[in-house]
């Protein structure tokens, strides 16, 4: 079987055994990798430390992010302390991610404090995550919220190997 799909006027066609996913642009799913936070905070531990931004869809030397040993197409990076905020477009009915702590080196003492905050009050909440645990799947409904955020705080162990991933997230219709 061949997929045929036009794209620029021009007709394109692949084996289907070739295709590997369909991403339907402006449709039912939008990334939160693909979008501009409106605010991005990341505060260090130790005062006179540089803050760690946030990484959208790939790592610091510009790879693409992998969990699992598998590249991660759509995921955000972050530190403790971390805060990102989103306007919520209309529309938009479920906040959908998985959360799990960076596994692309030895992570045995990390331990964070996960939330979703919509309109600044709390959604949804992961205590004490560790890289010993598999990721956290969520769907968090956004009723009438506004904004979105997403905040990574510190646990047990201060600040120590505290990277998550932030895996798919995407807002639903």
């Amino acid at each position: 079987s061949t997929l045929v799909w036009t794209m620029g006027g021009a007709k394109v066609a692949a084996p289907l055994s070739a295709v590997v996913g369909i991403e339907h642009l402006a449709g039912p799913v939008r990334w939160l990798s693909d979008s501009t936070p409106d605010e991005s905070i990341q505060i260090p531990y130790l005062p006179d430390a540089t803050p760690t931004p946030a990484r959208f869809d790939h790592d610091a030397a510009g790879l693409q992010l992998r969990f699992a040993a598998h590249p991660i197409r759509h995921a955000i990076a972050t530190k403790a302390y971390s805060r990102l905020t989103y306007k919520i477009p209309p529309g938009f009915r479920t906040f959908r991610a998985a959360v799990a702590i960076d596994d692309s080196s030895p992570a045995p003492y990390a331990n964070v404090t996960v939330r979703v905050l919509l309109d600044g009050k709390l959604a949804w909440e992961l205590p004490n995550l560790t890289s010993a645990q598999a990721p956290a799947t969520l769907a968090v409904p956004l009723g009438s919220a506004k904004t979105l955020t997403l905040e990574v705080n510190y646990g047990q162990n201060l600040d120590v190997q505290d990277h998550v991933l932030w895996l798919s997230p995407a807002l639903l219709k």
